[in-house]
């Protein structure tokens, strides 16, 4: 290893770990039952479905004093819902907030009841416990929190539209076969899960326990498996947070010995390979040594490889061209014979175009909120859908 690699490899562990430790840097729960979104809605249609977009969030931000705004994912035909993050408080249009004729912006009136972030907030200063030090081509600190905090400060937007180009997945790669025969036949199924703090559920509110609980993504995906099968399933996460596939590979024997036959896993890294700056070389041959290894424990099982969301764009150890170079090499493991993407990545770049990154993360710096959770379901049941509808 360069000395030029080596120190980028030595800030990037000092910081990933500092926001891990800060939240529990092992994820280990083993066999899981069936999980209930408590919002009263387990297998919702995805955010691109339709003419309704759902609890779409929007972060308010006031820079230099300026009147607060954010975005929605579309233009708004028709406001028809505005809470809070818990559901308990409605906001109202024309007392709260206003919409930017023709645009997808809203705007916060004089008097309004909604939170919103001030420019000191998103950079605050040194010291601040909510502050971490590595703003982009800058000495200033960055916002970040391992709480409720961001996600009390985006409110969740109901709405029709008429956008017909919303972000989705583009198509379908690989497929699973045997996976794919199991479910149509209404077997019982189980599914494991290796991979960083993403796969682990951070910042669902669930996982954090705040509410208003809204599950991960793998606890909705398991709610999807069970509508669609009829029978209950078995899922277990052998996850560890802050960590990259270089590690999973060398530790994958170890964290998996003694656990239940998998019909499939889903193996989720690439957060931290990327802003530990690791070769995308050296990150594909990590994944395939992965799946020889869990071939070699389970000869029958089938994998979802999962391409990750985007970091924050302004911290200085996110590299965004990355995130499209480590997708394009996924993708090339996708096979007919029990290898799919899911294909998180795209979607993400599309949807920060339209929002940008704050509204849609839960920590500021690399995790999904609620809706991103939501997301990352809706991205996983779309490719186990369309995969079984062309198989």
């Amino acid at each position: 290893m360069s000395k030029q690699r080596s120190a980028n490899a030595s800030i990037f562990r000092s910081s990933i770990l500092k926001v891990s430790a800060c939240l529990g840097a092992v994820c280990s729960s083993f066999f899981l039952a069936a999980q209930t979104n408590t919002a009263g809605n387990a297998f919702p249609e995805p955010f691109w479905s339709g003419n309704t977009l759902k609890e779409d969030p929007v972060l308010f931000t006031s820079i230099n004093g300026s009147v607060p705004e954010g975005k929605l994912m579309t233009v708004p035909e028709k406001i028809l819902k505005v809470t809070n993050l818990d559901r308990t408080i409605e906001y109202k249009e024309g007392e709260d907030f206003e919409i930017v004729s023709g645009t997808s912006t809203l705007r916060l009136t004089k008097n309004s009841r909604i939170p919103f972030f001030t420019e000191e907030q998103l950079y605050p200063p040194a010291g601040s416990p909510r502050g971490l030090k590595g703003k982009v081509n800058s000495d200033r600190y960055m916002f970040w929190c391992r709480d409720s905090y961001l996600p009390a400060h985006q409110i969740r937007v109901t709405y029709t539209h008429k956008d017909t180009s919303l972000p989705r997945p583009e198509q379908i790669y690989g497929k699973l076969p045997k996976t794919f025969e199991k479910i149509r036949s209404g077997k019982p199924m189980v599914f494991a899960v290796f991979g960083d703090s993403i796969s682990c559920g951070y910042n669902s509110s669930k996982f954090l326990k705040f509410a208003p609980f809204d599950p991960m993504h793998f606890e909705r995906f398991e709610t999807y498996l069970e509508k669609k099968t009829g029978a209950d399933s078995v899922w277990y996460n052998r996850s560890k947070a802050g960590y990259t596939a270089g590690w999973g590979a060398a530790n994958l024997e170890e964290r998996f010995s003694g656990a239940q036959t998998p019909d499939f896993v889903f193996i989720g890294w690439g957060m931290n390979d990327i802003t530990a700056k690791i070769p995308v070389e050296n990150f594909i041959n990590h994944i395939k040594k992965q799946m020889e290894l869990f071939r070699k424990l389970y000869p029958e099982t089938e994998f979802v490889l999962m391409s990750t969301m985007y970091a924050n764009g302004e911290w200085s150890l996110t590299n965004i061209p990355e995130f499209e170079v480590y997708r394009q090499a996924l993708l090339k493991l996708a096979d007919d014979n029990g290898v799919m993407i899911a294909d998180h990545t795209k979607i993400w770049e599309l949807m920060i175009r339209r929002k940008g990154f704050m509204s849609l993360s839960g920590n500021g710096l690399n995790h999904p909120n609620d809706f991103g959770h939501k997301v990352y379901a809706d991205v996983i049941i779309d490719a186990f859908e369309r995969g079984m509808n062309k198989q």
